[in-house]
């Protein structure tokens, strides 16, 4: 108890003396400040419109030559698969049939009615 009582004293005490703590009452009528000030925070100015409007259609620009590298990528994998294909046939290698899923109504037991 008496180390409880000893630990919150010191406590006390050294937030007593924690520098900037003691700043001054404000006037009456002085409102409070913000927690969060942007200005004070160095926040970035904010961008012009046509900055935003260039960098937007950069990005759209980006974005269609990766969707035409996709699209070609897709095709020469569906070509050389088709010909993977035609080949394992020939040599009659053809892939195991997956396994067909059960409904799930057979895997799971109905639910019993409530007996009032």
């Amino acid at each position: 108890m008496t180390r409880t009582l000893l630990a919150l004293a010191a406590l006390a005490a050294l937030a007593a003396a924690v520098p900037g703590q003691d700043t001054p009452p404000l006037p009456p009528g002085t409102p409070l400040p913000s927690p969060f000030n942007p200005a004070r925070a160095g926040a970035a100015p904010a961008r012009p419109l046509d900055q935003i409007f260039d960098e937007l259609e950069q990005v759209r620009a980006k974005k269609a030559e990766i969707e035409k590298l996709e699209a070609a990528l897709v095709q020469e994998a569906q070509q050389r698969l088709e010909k993977h294909g035609e080949r394992a046939r020939q040599l009659g290698v053809t892939p195991a049939t997956p396994a067909t899923p059960q409904p799930l109504d057979t895997l799971v037991a109905p639910a019993k009615p409530r007996q009032p």
